[in-house]
């Protein structure tokens, strides 16, 4: 099924949008993350700023939680 299980949350985007550790990231900005590498492709790619969408798992249940990305400096 693909994801990527979050194994700790620090202070910042993820932690204010609500993801916790056990969390499994299926979807970020409605884009499949089937792995850590197409994760990192994704996230390279968004613009500073914009709330994304993240789709995450659970305890089994689907959940998405908006997540507001930082200015870039």
């Amino acid at each position: 099924q693909g994801g990527v299980l979050v194994e700790s949350v620090s202070a910042g985007a993820a932690a204010s949008a609500g993801i916790r550790r056990g969390d499994v990231i299926t979807m970020l900005d409605q884009q499949r993350v089937e792995s850590l590498d197409t994760f990192k492709t994704i996230a390279e790619d968004l613009e500073s700023g914009r709330v994304v969408p993240v789709l995450v798992l659970r305890d089994g249940s689907p959940r998405f939680l908006p997540m507001r990305l930082p200015e870039s400096d």
